[in-house]
Parts: C-alpha cells; structure tokens; sequence
C-alpha cells in the first residue's frame, strides 16, 4: 500500500470513529429534520442508523440516480429497506400519483421504517414486513453486527417470511415497478431469480449493490440474459460490494460509469 492510501484510509477510518462518538451521545429517540440533501428538512429518528442518513449524505450518488431515474406517479421497490432513509427519498419523488413498495423482515428496523413514514405523513408507502428471494415461506435470518447486516443464514437466530416478486405480481399485492434499489447482503441473485418474470416483462430500472464476487457476477450475468445494459457506479468493475445500475438495452444509462 502506498503511504498516500494509507493516510487516506487512516483519515476515512478517523472520521468513522468521531460520528460513532457523536453519535453515542445523541439522545436516543431524538427527531430533528434532515441536515441537507433530497430529504432535507424531513423529520429523522437521528440514532436510527448511521449518522449520514440524518446529515443527508448518505450514498449521495445514489441518492441523485432516484432522482434522474424515477419520475412522479412511478412505482419503486425498496428492497432491503432498513430504517427508511431510500423510502423516504423515493416517496417525494414519485409524489401522491406513485407507490414505494418498503420490503423489510427485521423488527428493530420496522419500528423506524413505520416510524419515519408516520413522522412525515406519508401515505404512498406500502411496507411488507417480509424478506425477498426465490420462493415463498420462512428462512432463518441473522441479525449480523449492525441494523443494516441481518441476512439470511442457516445459523440465523430468528425465522422471518420470505417472498419473490413475481408472485406478489401475478397475485396483485403489488404493482409491476418502475425502479428497484436491491441491497439485501448477499441475497441479491435469489431476489432477480424471484423476478425472473417481472424482468422479462416490465424492465424496471435497478439500482443494485452485491457482496461477493459470486452474487456479483450471479446478477450481471442474468440482468444481461434478460435485456439489461449495466454499469458499476464504483466506475470499478472489480470493486466488490460497490453498487451497479441496470437498465433495459436502448434506453441508455444516466450517469457517467463503467459499463460491465
């Protein structure tokens, strides 16, 4: 490693300690709005997860695709979706005429799920309260070692309800998207395989991030079979557990990657 990485990794890791810090000193049910960003002034459960999400910064880049990518009266999956922070951002975008889908197993995350949707008087929210993969029934389910870590393990310490898309489709829960954000830890090709028909189908834009070379390659390689371009928004395709952008061949790409 090179003494410039070095520093630069010191310096990132330092900064990782202060907010975990300032963080431990924030009253625990304290709500103030949004520091900045696409959900300034929304109100915030501040130690509901990582202090970004309360300053406005978390995963900016991200942030700014929903926001070239979905348009009002649209449909948008959140799958994985934590305490809220992409629902909340997807909710004002899409507007009164669209509808979030929040896909959520864990409990503890719920709890600020529905709690930030009631702070803000949301209404164009629908949480299932349900893990997504390839199948229907129940799955073993870790906590991991923060709020935004629990995936689907044979050594799980709880069992949740799993679902897959296509079948929530076809059965009408919900309707056939317009975006979908992906970010289950692991779990992402069983989400795709479960929405083999809705790819096919409907082409929703995706917003994907993987955790393993193996999913990684999983995924690219069936979002392609199905029609897909797809670009790293890492801008390196070798940087794994950085996130992906996919969408249907033709209609091109809205931001500067690297196309895989």
């Amino acid at each position: 490693m090179k003494p410039s990485e070095s520093s630069g990794s010191s310096f990132i890791g330092n900064q990782a300690l202060v907010g975990r810090m300032a963080m431990s000193l924030v009253p625990k049910n304290l709500v103030l709005p949004v520091f900045r960003g696409p959900l300034k002034g929304k109100k915030w459960v501040v130690r509901s997860g990582v202090f970004a999400y309360y300053l406005g910064t978390y995963e900016y880049g991200n942030q700014r695709l929903l926001h070239e990518s979905v348009s009002p009266g649209g449909t948008v999956y959140d799958i994985g979706a934590h305490v809220g922070f992409y629902t909340l951002v997807a909710s004002s975008i899409v507007g009164g005429r669209g509808r979030v889908v929040a896909f959520e197993p864990l409990p503890r995350n719920l709890k600020f799920l529905r709690k930030h949707i009631e702070l803000n008087g949301v209404a164009n929210v629908q949480v299932i309260d349900k893990a997504v993969a390839d199948a229907n029934g129940k799955v073993l389910f870790s906590l991991g070692e923060g709020s935004s870590m629990g995936h689907m393990s044979d050594k799980g310490e709880i069992e949740v309800d799993v679902v897959n898309l296509d079948s929530l489709i076809e059965e009408r829960v919900i309707a056939p998207p317009d975006f979908v954000k992906i970010d289950v830890e692991g779990a992402e090709f069983l989400v795709l395989t479960g929405a083999k028909r809705m790819l096919d189908e409907y082409y929703p834009d995706i917003l994907l991030s993987t955790h393993s070379l193996e999913v990684r390659d999983n995924c690219l390689s069936l979002l392609r079979s199905c029609g897909y371009d797809t670009s790293s928004l890492s801008g390196n395709a070798e940087n794994v557990g950085r996130d992906y952008f996919a969408r249907k061949k033709g209609k091109g790409l809205v931001f500067c990657g690297t196309p895989n």
